[in-house]
């Protein structure tokens, strides 16, 4: 992190090239708040509490009360939610085969005992229905989604 001198020795090359320097504390007091609403994000995206990622940003929690009730802020956490959500859901979806293979394994195997192959069965049904409705659901909601749009752009 570079501290407000080594700021204001870096910004007197731009005042000799644009004839003025902005405010040292004008410019920290930004650079600390992108800095904590960075923190605020990934603390708050990842489960903490409004205390917590105060804490780990070092502001109070009033701060972060006001910073969740900025809409820009609020939409750049949601951003950070849904991104940690589509990471997660990559990287169910990439280790499915290895699971069923892993399952089937213990279906087939002559060594796998009654309660392990049923267990195994059991829980490959359970999520291939499970999956089944997750994604009728997921068109669904497309296709509602796709009409709401449509509906809203007639009303205007």
């Amino acid at each position: 992190m570079i501290d407000e001198q080594g700021t204001a020795s870096r910004l007197r090359g731009v005042d000799d090239q644009c004839g003025t320097v902005p405010d040292v504390a004008v410019l920290s007091r930004a650079r600390t708040r992108v800095g904590a609403d960075t923190i605020l994000v990934a603390q708050l995206g990842a489960g903490m509490t409004q205390a917590q990622a105060a804490e780990m940003a070092g502001v109070s929690v009033d701060t972060v009360q006001r910073r969740l009730a900025d809409p820009m802020f609020r939409a750049q956490l949601e951003r950070f939610r849904r991104d940690i959500l589509d990471r997660t859901a990559f990287a169910i979806v990439s280790s499915t085969t290895a699971a069923i293979d892993a399952l089937r394994a213990v279906i087939e195997s002559p060594e796998s005992k009654g309660a392990e192959v049923v267990q195994a069965a059991r829980v490959l049904l359970d999520n291939a229905v499970r999956f089944e409705e997750q994604t009728g659901l997921r068109s669904r909601i497309r296709a509602l989604e796709g009409q709401a749009n449509i509906s809203s752009k007639d009303k205007r």
